[in-house]
């Protein structure tokens, strides 16, 4: 992703986390996550033919909240 979009579906969410956070997660995991059933991910804009978009700032903070720090004291 050469430039930000103004809305993402989930399937650029993965490339996104991965530029701007260095961190890979699998587009599986977003579906399930995203999914309403979970209910984990941020809130869509809004709806294009059915399928969800998301602001990049909204995909990144949800990101970056997700983050824990380092387990057992380890460093």
């Amino acid at each position: 992703m050469p430039s930000i979009p103004e809305f993402v579906t989930q399937r650029d969410v993965p490339d996104l986390i991965r530029e701007r956070l260095g961190i890979k997660v699998a587009l599986s995991t977003i579906h399930k996550k995203f999914s309403p059933r979970i209910g984990e991910g941020p809130a869509p804009v809004g709806f294009w033919s059915g399928r969800p978009y998301y602001r990049p700032d909204d995909i990144l903070e949800w990101a970056r909240g997700r983050m824990t720090p380092t387990r057992n004291g380890a460093a």
